[in-house]
């Protein structure tokens, strides 16, 4: 029963954060929680190589979360 609640609280949380992903993206800002409270603010004007490599590397964790998930819920139901 835990991968079933551990794995639908992983998507709960990923399909949450994609949306605000999204919205980085589309601003041109996306803050990177290095430093706890105030996050580090990578711009695409003053960085674009930085701001891709920011989404690219937000977007292989975001996919990560998700197939982590969905390994939890298949090991829950073929048990």
């Amino acid at each position: 029963m835990m991968p079933a609640v551990t794995g639908t609280l992983i998507g709960g949380v990923t399909a949450c954060y994609v949306p605000l992903l999204r919205d980085q993206i589309r601003d041109g800002e996306i803050g990177i929680p290095l430093t706890g409270t105030n996050p580090i603010k990578v711009r695409r004007i003053e960085h674009p190589w930085l701001f891709r490599a920011s989404v690219v590397g937000q977007i292989v964790l975001v996919t990560l979360l998700l197939a982590a998930a969905v390994v939890l819920l298949a090991e829950a139901v073929l048990r």
